[in-house]
């Protein structure tokens, strides 16, 4: 698969539309939406750094380089257009959070499942390890959707996993430190939560208080890297609703 950055230029767009996927993802997770993003917006879809490669490529990463990725984006895509809205999945989720508190030119953020409260369901460790293997269970959705939307190629040498493990714990360290911002939040927000989320706990739903700026949606069905046929429709219903709204 193509995991490779794209955009689309809009000439005298006056906003732009920066989307984040999540740690381990690939930009093709947001293929089912981009094509329902009406052409008068710019879009940008980046790959994270060390996204996309080998495991010592992404050991070699770090959450300074994908906050300041996201950071040099938002500065780039403010030059053509004054208004900035960020689309995250997961990890993506949260850089959005974070650059929203530091940017003004951002107008807008569409969060889809952001990992305020990690967890990580036996299921998910077990489907790890034989994706380390090259095993997969094709007739296992859960499996069908995270082998998808896996940029990296996996090896079955697990030693040399232990170079991600600084990036995981910044990770659960960023998701404590952005947990207060949604209800401060003073510009429109639209957050979607799985319940059979197997690396957010849908209790994160409480840290999207009652605030006049967010509208939250919950997935009954909604899983962490991909989305049903129903709830791809329901978060493109979503997505449009939002930007015609500001």
């Amino acid at each position: 698969m193509d995991h490779r950055p794209y955009s689309r230029s809009t000439p005298n767009a006056n906003t732009g539309i920066l989307l984040i996927h999540g740690i381990l993802s690939t930009p093709r997770h947001f293929d089912f939406l981009i094509r329902h993003i009406p052409n008068e917006y710019a879009v940008s879809n980046i790959l994270l750094a060390g996204h996309g490669g080998s495991v010592k490529d992404f050991s070699k990463a770090s959450m300074a380089q994908w906050q300041q990725q996201v950071e040099q984006q938002i500065l780039k895509m403010s030059q053509t257009c004054g208004n900035i809205i960020l689309i995250g999945h997961s990890l993506g989720s949260l850089l959005a959070l974070q650059a929203a508190c530091k940017f003004d030119c951002i107008r807008g953020l569409f969060l889809l499942n952001p990992p305020l409260l990690p967890r990580v369901q036996a299921s998910m460790m077990g489907r790890s390890i034989r994706f380390a293997f090259g095993k997969l269970r094709p007739d296992d959705i859960g499996d069908v959707l995270c082998h998808k939307d896996l940029s990296i190629q996996l090896e079955p040498y697990l030693w040399k996993y232990l170079g991600w493990i600084p990036n995981f714990i910044s990770l659960l360290q960023l998701s404590a430190k952005c947990r207060k911002i949604p209800a401060a939040l003073d510009i429109p927000c639209y957050a979607f939560i799985g319940m059979q989320d197997e690396l957010v706990n849908p209790k994160t739903a409480k840290y999207f208080p009652e605030n006049p700026n967010i509208s939250l949606e919950i997935l009954e069905n909604g899983v962490h890297f991909g989305y049903f046929p129903e709830e791809q429709s329901r978060i493109i219903a979503g997505c449009l609703q939002f930007l015609l709204g500001i």
